[in-house]
């Protein structure tokens, strides 16, 4: 059996997706937390590897939903995921 992962949500982001998102989408976002704990990158979303990123020194991913992007950190070893921000497309990868 598969191990579960501890999933930590930043407050922030739950604050800019009421914000920024459509219903569908914060249902999208919300159905990408929940499988987040069975596994860091589940199927049926698009999830790409966020490359010379760490997030609280893990490993960086990135959810599209729409012209936003979730961003999140995967501690493989500890089974811990943390999920940090979401940002418009035109800004989220500037640095």
């Amino acid at each position: 059996m598969e191990s579960m992962f501890r999933v930590e949500v930043d407050e922030r982001v739950l604050k800019e997706a009421e914000r920024w998102f459509k219903e569908a989408q914060t249902k999208k976002l919300l159905e990408f937390l929940k499988a987040l704990e069975e596994h860091p990158i589940p199927s049926g979303f698009d999830i790409r590897r966020v490359k010379g990123i760490e997030i609280k020194g893990m490993q960086a991913y990135a959810l599209r939903i729409g012209k936003y992007r979730v961003f999140y950190g995967v501690n493989w070893k500890e089974n811990k995921i943390y999920v940090a921000k979401i940002e418009p497309r035109g800004r989220a990868y500037k640095r």
